[in-house]
């Protein structure tokens, strides 16, 4: 008779602990030990400068408390940092939504850290865009050049009364030509195309652009006081040549140019 009843009583005992531990798992919040969800949304792509939405989406917008949005940037040393941007109350609002220029320090990366009242902080996996940047023509080596091409940022002229550095001619030569490794890099090229000042009244030149063998652009017909703005998608190429030839009587003089020569760039 006593077996039975120690033995009620351990039964009674294990089945007591055991519901009392059914009733702490039943009642504990079903997030407590779950990975909050917070996911940010990017550009596939942004221009150095360009103004653009990065969206936050929360899965639990009721408990979150501060949202705050981060860009990994590359500090004086190249390391890679996390900078605050900018921070706001959730609100209950499941959608965030930060506008941002795009900063020569970026990587194109960015996420969002995340308070709770319920829960421990969470942050997000980093969105990704990619961020393409003006650079200047002569960041990229020239391999080759004609004699007669001047090329270098110090080396102004003057186009329509406008001083200019970029890609400029001299001496009586009929034609000029230059070329590039850009590497693959490279969607665009944009410059203010003419002659320089320096040019005999009624000539007239032409400049071309042939990337990996393409040609890409040819210009109009370019005269001493007029600029032909011009920008040229390009097709990533490999290499980008450029070659300028006078169009008038070679009795006279032109020194064909590209003022402010730049190209789309991304990944140098």
């Amino acid at each position: 008779m006593k077996r039975f009843v120690v033995a009620l009583a351990t039964t009674s005992v294990v089945l007591g602990a055991t519901q009392a531990t059914a009733h702490a798992v039943a009642t504990a919040p079903p997030h407590a030990r779950a990975t909050e969800a917070v996911r940010v949304r990017v550009p596939n792509s942004v221009v150095e400068g360009e103004r653009f939405k990065v969206v936050v989406r929360l899965d639990r917008p009721a408990a979150a408390k501060i949202v705050t949005l981060e860009r990994q940037d590359a500090d004086i040393l190249g390391d890679k940092v996390w900078t605050a941007l900018k921070s706001v109350r959730a609100k209950g609002r499941a959608k965030q939504v930060f506008t941002v220029i795009a900063e020569e320090t970026s990587t194109g990366r960015f996420r969002a850290h995340v308070t709770f009242r319920d829960a421990k902080p969470a942050t997000s996996k980093p969105g990704r865009t990619t961020v393409w940047r003006w650079t200047y023509l002569y960041a990229f080596e020239s391999y080759y050049a004609t004699t007669g091409v001047w090329g270098r940022y110090s080396d102004d002229f003057a186009m329509n009364g406008t001083q200019y550095n970029g890609w400029h001619t001299y001496g009586d030569q009929p034609s000029w030509e230059e070329r590039f490794t850009l590497g693959r890099h490279c969607k665009a090229i944009r410059g203010d195309f003419g002659v320089t000042d320096d040019s005999s009244d009624s000539t007239s030149a032409l400049i071309a652009l042939t990337a990996d063998d393409e040609r890409a652009f040819t210009s109009g017909p370019l005269t001493p006081g007029m600029v032909q703005r011009a920008e040229v998608k390009l097709d990533m190429p490999y290499r980008l040549s450029i070659t300028a030839a006078e169009t008038s009587s070679s009795d006279l003089r032109v020194y064909p140019a590209i003022g402010t020569p730049e190209l789309l760039c991304t990944g140098l």
